[in-house]
C-alpha cells in the first residue's frame, strides 16, 4: 500500500474518538474486524470504496486519507452514501470503458450524477452512467 495513504489512515484512526473500536467500525463498514485491522496495518490495499467508508466513520474527507481522491468531496453525512455510491460507480465505469479522464471531469461527473439522482429520485443504473460517460468521452 502507498505509505502516505497508510500513514494518513493510521493518523486519522489514532486521533479518532476512542469509543470507535475496530469491531464497531467493521460493523458500520460491512466488513469483518480482521479486515479493518488488516487495512489499518497496511496489509490490504485501500480501494476507493474502502477509503470512502473509512472517511465516513472517521468523519473526514476521502482526500484526507488518499490525496488523489480530492475530487470526491463529502459535504454532509446525509449525502455520504449517495455520493460514495456515485463516486464508486463512476470510477468503476470509467475504468471499464478505459477512459482517461482528468480529475476535474470526474468531479463534474459525480456532481452531475448526484444532481440527476436528487432531481428525479431514480436509481443510477449502469446503462444511465454508461450513456452519460459516452457523451462526455
Amino acid at each position: 500500500m502507498n505509505n502516505t495513504i497508510s500513514k494518513n489512515l493510521n493518523d486519522l484512526w489514532n486521533g479518532r474518538d476512542k469509543k470507535l473500536t475496530q469491531m464497531i467500525a467493521a460493523e458500520s463498514m460491512g466488513l469483518k474486524q480482521s479486515a479493518v485491522s488488516r487495512y489499518l496495518k497496511g496489509e490490504i490495499r485501500l480501494n476507493i470504496e474502502a477509503v470512502i467508508k473509512f472517511a465516513k466513520i472517521l468523519k473526514c474527507q476521502p482526500s484526507d486519507i488518499d490525496p488523489e481522491l480530492y475530487w470526491v468531496n463529502i459535504t454532509s453525512t446525509k449525502i455520504v452514501g449517495a455520493i460514495a455510491e456515485i463516486a464508486i460507480l463512476v470510477e468503476q465505469y470509467i475504468n471499464e470503458m478505459a477512459l482517461d479522464l482528468p480529475l476535474e471531469t470526474k468531479t463534474k461527473l459525480v456532481e452531475l450524477f448526484y444532481d440527476e439522482l436528487i432531481e428525479d429520485g431514480s436509481q443510477l443504473s449502469k446503462t444511465k452512467i454508461t450513456r452519460i460517460l459516452r457523451l462526455v468521452a
